[in-house]
């Protein structure tokens, strides 16, 4: 109520990505070994990727151990070195040990199939069908903005987003531009903040 919705502007799944010599190399893998040996151990730094182990732990039905970073930056040389078992990350943030093989891809966590990483299956496809957690970009207004001038502003917002070049850009950054309507924005946003909501009150996580 305190906004007008605009347009979503951006899309950016996370990968679920763990050492290289870690015993589990897909979420369904991942399960059994989490059931097998409690206290799995899972690095998170805030928002999403503090949220998706949690709703992903909440649905298989697992205990895992949070472990709290600043950043992905410290983060990665405890997950590298097995002194942390996985984490939800972002894919431009974990690409680059990606590609040196320092960590492995288990999924990625959007929609459809990370362009960086073509051959990890999404959690949905892989393992649990109703699973999906992204970053994304949201083009906000003072509430109550005119029809005409909120349809003025979205149709510019629009065009300017699926212009080739920026398109191209936001992919070589790990993001897909996503955009939609000022309802369809609106609906995405209410419903992100009930899933995520509910998620973090059935752990207990309180507001910060």
């Amino acid at each position: 109520r305190d906004f007008s919705f605009v347009t979503q502007t951006t899309s950016t799944p996370l990968v679920l990505c763990a050492a290289r010599g870690f015993a589990a190399s897909t979420p369904a893998e991942l399960v059994a070994h989490a059931k097998r040996n409690p206290g799995v151990t899972f690095a998170g730094t805030s928002g999403v990727v503090r949220l998706a182990p949690v709703l992903f732990a909440q649905r298989a039905g697992l205990e895992m151990t949070y472990v709290p970073y600043r950043g992905s930056t410290q983060a990665h040389p405890d997950l590298m070195a097995g002194r942390v078992d996985i984490m939800f990350d972002t894919v431009p943030a974990a690409m680059p040990h990606l590609q040196s093989g320092a960590l492995k891809a288990l999924a990625t966590t959007g929609a459809q199939r990370a362009p960086q990483l073509p051959d990890t299956p999404t959690m949905a496809e892989s393992f649990m069908p109703d699973f999906e957690a992204s970053t994304w970009g949201m083009v906000i207004a003072p509430a109550n903005l005119p029809a005409p001038l909120l349809a003025k502003l979205n149709a510019d917002c629009v065009a300017a987003l699926r212009r080739p070049e920026i398109v191209e850009r936001h992919r070589a950054l790990g993001a897909e531009v996503a955009t939609s309507a000022p309802d369809e924005a609106r609906r995405f946003c209410e419903a992100e903040m009930v899933k995520w909501g509910d998620a973090a009150r059935k752990a207990g996580i309180q507001p910060q």
